[in-house]
């Protein structure tokens, strides 16, 4: 019972820790608990990979294929969570590789009951710290590649964004980290600490560029937002270079068409400033109270803007991009 506790504890203390650091509220616990889940079922599966390797004499395989499990639910869950923000990204990866690290060292006190009490708590420590610490890692370089192939569109893609070598790149460290870890060059109280410091120092940097990266998306669009729904509010758009630039474009459409495209524009204005205000309110750890009705008019507006984005078609969005720049952030916000 001791060992489960001791095996669980850093996993429990390193989620808390980074829930913490989110400072935006993006992460959902829900959702944590099912990343644990998922890295369980993961570490399951690498059991068994692990002993047909083994009957094949196949060795050094291990790192491999378990952060190659990891990584693979880690990029299913971000589709499904659709997780766009690092801070995200960090703690969802740290819960699949403290799932994984929880059942890997269950197995493996009971495999070497003998196993003296101290070699049992720091292996336990280090392996669940470095489970934690690849899978986190994996995630947010793999969704930093995906935001630079997002933001710069086709026509800025390279062929190391295609999406195999974007997984490749983001794999290899945390594979590399691991069969270093594997080597066991250092006593295991000293690979503890080293693991530890290492990775922490890691999420610190990459939790600090995630604030930075909001700031600079918040700064750059609400201001602009608010000023382009006020026009359409107060009747001046046509004032506006907007306004001007939709008056080009109008031609190319059907008026029931072109009238979508702009109930398209003023939902989207409306939704994305008040998420905005949400996400400002949360970081300056204020009180975001929503009555009933409040969240059911939100809820219509939502389903509404679906409507209308589905009207408009992918070429309408192509049309209204330089009013409307919808990034990964705003459908993250305005969708969930």
């Amino acid at each position: 019972m001791l060992m489960f506790f001791i095996s669980f504890l850093p996993i429990i203390i390193y989620i808390v820790v980074l829930k913490l650091l989110d400072s935006f509220k993006l992460v959902k616990w829900k959702f944590l608990v099912l990343c644990l889940l998922s890295g369980t079922f993961t570490c399951a599966v690498a059991f068994f990979f692990s002993d047909t390797t083994n009957d094949m004499g196949i060795q050094y395989c291990a790192p491999l294929v378990e952060e190659g499990l990891k990584a693979l639910a880690a990029v299913l869950l971000m589709r499904v969570f659709r997780i766009v923000f690092f801070a995200e990204a960090l703690c969802y990866g740290a819960a699949i590789g403290g799932g994984f690290a929880l059942l890997e060292n269950i197995l493996y006190l009971a495999y070497s009951p003998m196993m003296l009490p101290a070699t049992a708590i720091f292996r336990g420590l280090c392996t669940a710290m470095l489970h934690i610490g690849c899978t986190a890692l994996f995630l947010t370089l793999f969704l930093q590649r995906r935001y630079n192939v997002v933001t710069n569109g086709d026509a800025g893609r390279r062929w190391y964004d295609r999406r195999a070598v974007r997984l490749l790149i983001a794999i290899v460290p945390s594979i590399v980290i691991h069969q270093l870890y594997n080597i066991q060059a250092l006593p295991p109280f000293i690979l503890m600490l080293v693991v530890v410091a290492v990775f922490f120092i890691i999420f610190l940097f990459i939790n600090a560029y995630n604030e930075r990266r909001i700031y600079r998306w918040l700064d750059s669009t609400i201001v602009s937002d608010v000023d382009l729904l006020t026009a359409i509010r107060n009747g001046t758009l046509s004032d506006t270079n907007a306004g001007r630039y939709l008056q080009s474009v109008k031609g190319q459409f059907e008026p029931e068409v072109f009238f979508d495209m702009l109930g398209y524009i003023q939902l989207y204005l409306e939704l994305t400033i008040s998420a905005k205000s949400r996400i400002m309110l949360k970081e300056a750890g204020l009180p975001v109270k929503e009555m009933a009705d409040d969240k059911a008019k939100r809820t219509g507006m939502i389903r509404e803007f679906k409507v209308l984005r589905s009207n408009i078609g992918v070429i309408g969005e192509i049309v209204l991009r330089p009013i409307v720049r919808l990034s990964m952030e705003d459908l993250k916000i305005i969708e969930g």
